[in-house]
């Protein structure tokens, strides 16, 4: 049996590690490390008729958990997560950078993204809340593998006179149709413009219905003109303090 470490310094998992051809993967008593053993799959034909190897499973009821269990169970079972590195502009015209997990695409006619927000401890909004609301504009950045740190550094939690912009000294361009700018070097930008807002849960969070009004993609990652996973090598989040990307994407063959 051969262990692989999975944890770079960075605390992102390199998804080449976590995902190897012929091998099943599952967690040593070392945390820090992956034990490999040759994968035994059943033939396809049986595999849909429950000769599978039986299961346990462990059943959980959220509403005995308290509010820290639930989220720890959630983040940690809804992955991998792909981030919206988000970019708004306050009332007062001070330009906000922070990232969201949280984050979907609902529909592509119209173009739309979902965006959940968490509130602060004392129940305020965030600032990124707070902009969209005033001025239901953003611009969100899917982020590569080496912009991890920035994206993380981001997430501190400035007062709302203070940019993570200028903190981060990140370059920036003027946005085509919305006030937000766009990070330059960003592997995918997506101008957005709110369409709805609504208060969700026990937080509550602000749960936001954007509309993308306009696409910016890096020419280098581009393959017959659409973004490549595996040259993006695109952040997602997981449980904890882990992240994986797309380094490593693979093909399911459909059914017979």
């Amino acid at each position: 049996m051969v262990e692989i470490d999975h944890r770079p310094s960075s605390g992102i998992v390199n998804a080449t590690a976590c995902i190897v051809k012929g091998t099943h993967l599952h967690r040593t008593r070392n945390r820090n490390r992956i034990a490999t053993a040759p994968c035994q799959r059943p033939p396809r034909s049986s595999a849909w008729k429950g000769t599978r190897m039986p299961v346990t499973h462990r059943s959980l009821d959220p509403g005995q958990l308290d509010r820290k269990q639930r989220y720890l169970l959630m983040v940690a079972s809804v992955v991998p997560r792909p981030i919206a590195w988000t970019s708004t502009v306050s009332s007062a015209g001070i330009s906000n950078l922070a990232p969201f997990s949280f984050f979907g695409g609902v529909s592509s006619d119209p173009p739309t993204v979902v965006l959940s927000i968490g509130r602060r401890k004392d129940g305020s909004h965030k600032d990124t809340a707070r902009n969209l609301l005033d001025g239901g504009e953003a611009v969100i950045h899917i982020c590569e593998r080496h912009d991890g740190p920035s994206m993380v550094a981001s997430s501190d939690g400035l007062a709302p006179d203070e940019s993570e912009i200028e903190l981060l000294d990140l370059a920036t361009v003027d946005s085509d149709v919305v006030s937000p700018p766009r990070l330059r070097d960003a592997a995918i930008a997506l101008e957005s413009t709110r369409i709805h807002h609504r208060e969700v849960g026990n937080g509550p969070v602000d749960l936001f219905l954007l509309e993308v009004v306009r696409f910016h993609l890096r020419e280098d990652l581009l393959v017959d003109g659409l973004p490549d996973a595996a040259e993006m090598k695109a952040l997602g989040r997981l449980g904890g303090t882990l992240y994986c990307d797309t380094s490593a994407p693979f093909s399911i063959e459909g059914l017979d």
